[in-house]
């Protein structure tokens, strides 16, 4: 098995974040632009698995959810 099927999401996103070589991989120009990149999709997967309030309540809600699926698909 791969190492990465040992990880999870927080421990990639550290091993992505400081790799410049992974970072380019994947299209990012820096640190920061990853960082800022992945805190929204961090989020949304912490709404989801930890249930403890709705994940849209408003339209803007609506707008937010579709930029970050629209993020994930693309990193994917």
């Amino acid at each position: 098995m791969h190492i990465t099927e040992y990880m999870n999401l927080a421990e990639m996103k550290k091993i992505i974040a400081k790799s410049s070589k992974l970072r380019s991989e994947l299209g990012f120009e820096s640190r920061n632009q990853f960082s800022n990149q992945m805190s929204g999709i961090v989020d949304l997967r912490n709404r989801v698995m930890h249930t403890t309030r709705t994940i849209i309540e408003s339209r803007d809600d609506v707008e937010q959810l579709e930029d970050r699926v629209g993020r994930i698909e693309a990193m994917i």
